[in-house]
């Protein structure tokens, strides 16, 4: 016999289900911060990540410099050989590097190659 009061039975499966809604909440608030935390930290833009990338960007600012100052050096070197600014020992310079002459006063000095001993094949016979 119900009076229209609420039993002892319903009030407690009413707290259960409100704990349980509340506990099932939380659980998947945490796993997401969790996920997103890991992320955070090891993902593709994470800190970790972002650590390697300065390295890596420190190391091609030093590379950029240098072929930098390589280009300035080389476009120095095409200034010299332009009509318009022809450097007369510039001109003399590669004529003779690329037609390999010398002029009669300079020295020239000639390395001869290196003969190298072929070691011997272990079938070889000593002459005699």
């Amino acid at each position: 016999m119900t009076t229209g009061l609420v039993t002892s039975g319903m009030v407690s499966n009413r707290i259960f289900a409100l704990w349980r809604r509340r506990i099932l909440i939380a659980g998947f608030a945490g796993i997401a911060l969790s996920y997103f935390g890991w992320h955070a930290f090891h993902g593709n833009y994470g800190l970790v990540a972002r650590d390697q990338l300065t390295v890596r960007v420190a190391a091609l600012e030093v590379e950029l410099k240098a072929v930098r100052e390589e280009r300035q050096a080389l476009e120095r070197r095409v200034a010299l050989l332009k009509p318009q600014s022809l450097d007369p020992d510039m001109l003399e310079e590669r004529a003779r590097a690329t037609l390999m002459i010398a002029h009669p006063n300079d020295i020239v000095l000639v390395e001869q190659p290196q003969r190298t001993e072929r070691p011997p094949t272990q079938n070889a016979q000593p002459r005699r």
